[in-house]
């Protein structure tokens, strides 16, 4: 549970204490619904006094070890809310949700880079008293574990989808990939046109010019060239397995501690760029449709 913190209304009188009891997700067509249940502590007030909190809504920021960034609006789950105070202290349960697509989540998961992360959530209200309406607010920062956070995107059934829509290279910051992200630019192209053999034939030119970027042909690699030969009279499906292959010699290592394996230091933009690519992978045996 976390800590509390106060609505305060008029000369800095305290309305409520808020604290943030549970943060979940749930399964919902096509997106990921997050959840905050909160649990609202009504000061108790006099009976000429009497208030009543309406429009409650919080904006939240997520930062991680990844950076910070706006998340988005929740508002209350069932029917709008509207909490009256009275002459004794009350307590009140709301949970307040939003239903947040796959990129939103990804660009959660690029801010926390697989640790801890923190909510910071902007709690606003409109309060009623005596035919006068006021807005409160108040601020407090959440933080979330990772295991936490790992049953959150559990429960939102996040898993069951990767998202494989990598953040192309800024060719300003990386001018040494200009011609293969406009290849790559081009196979997109080619895909939403639903030209698929152009797409993958524009795929083998940002394959090309990045070899050309990286001055592959400059590596004398006998070993590896060796595992290539004959791939000329390769059908599509031979091709595959090759691609296969090629990537599980590539994750071998994060399973071993030899004395190569040890050597190896993983970062997220290899972790990324794996993932996507297996992913696709299984994909493709799927259901064609799917």
């Amino acid at each position: 549970m976390g800590s509390t913190v106060s609505l305060t209304i008029g000369s800095g009188r305290i309305l409520a204490e808020w604290t943030i009891t549970a943060v979940r997700g749930e399964p919902a067509l096509g997106r990921h619904r997050l959840f905050m249940d909160l649990r609202l502590a009504l000061k108790e007030r006099p009976a000429d006094q009497q208030a009543v909190v309406t429009e409650l809504i919080a904006s939240v920021t997520v930062s991680g070890s990844g950076g910070t960034g706006f998340l988005d609006t929740l508002q209350p789950a069932d029917t709008p809310i509207a909490l009256g105070t009275s002459p004794h202290s009350s307590s009140h349960q709301v949970s307040i949700g939003v239903a947040l697509d796959a990129r939103q989540v990804e660009s959660v998961e690029r801010l926390r880079m697989g640790g801890d992360l923190a909510l910071i959530v902007d709690l606003r209200g409109r309060v009623q008293v005596q035919g006068e309406s006021a807005l409160v607010s108040d601020r407090h920062e959440h933080r979330v574990q990772q295991g936490a956070w790992v049953r959150v995107l559990e429960q939102m059934e996040y898993g069951r989808m990767i998202l494989l829509e990598v953040p192309v290279p800024n060719v300003e910051s990386a001018p040494l990939l200009v011609e293969p992200v406009r290849h790559l630019e081009k196979a997109q192209q080619a895909m939403l046109r639903g030209e698929w053999r152009e797409a993958v034939g524009c795929c083998r030119d940002v394959l090309e010019a990045l070899a050309d970027v990286l001055l592959d042909a400059r590596v004398q690699d006998p070993e590896v060239n060796a595992l290539f030969e004959g791939t000329r009279f390769m059908n599509k499906e031979a091709r595959l397995r090759t691609l296969r292959r090629a990537l599980l010699v590539l994750c071998h290592p994060a399973r071993h501690a030899d004395e190569v394996a040890k050597d190896f230091e993983w970062e997220p933009r290899d972790a990324r760029a794996v993932v996507a690519a297996v992913a696709a992978l299984v994909s493709r045996y799927g259901p064609p449709n799917q």
